[in-house]
């Protein structure tokens, strides 16, 4: 098996969800974890965490930001009233649900093999 290929493949499965913040359909892409504990994930530097570490956020169109932009940008899964610091934490955890109920997803699909 390609693993390159394979995760592409499931990155591709990843965009057909709806977005995982506000539920739009047709709008997703496979957008990687960058939270609290991105190292645990061989994120740093320039480098992605791993390809299966990703959730579905819509991205830029006419009019609308975008979720994907907005959690880069801290506007959406923080506390309101809450130091950044924490932030981080809420919003690592967040993106983690995200993270899991696509790899439910992609299992129930058959896009991941279970043993």
């Amino acid at each position: 098996m390609n693993t390159k290929a394979s995760m592409k493949r499931y990155h591709e499965f990843v965009a057909t969800l709806p977005c995982s913040h506000c539920g739009i359909q047709g709008y997703s892409n496979a957008s990687h974890y960058q939270g609290w504990r991105g190292h645990d994930f061989g994120r740093g530097g320039s480098i992605k965490a791993h390809d299966l570490v990703v959730a579905p956020l819509c991205v830029p169109r006419p009019d609308v930001k975008g979720c994907h932009a907005e959690f880069d940008d801290y506007e959406i899964g923080g506390l309101p009233g809450d130091t950044r610091e924490n932030n981080k934490i809420a919003r690592s955890e967040l993106f983690m649900f995200w993270v899991m109920k696509t790899l439910m997803a992609g299992q129930a699909a058959g896009r991941i093999a279970t043993v």
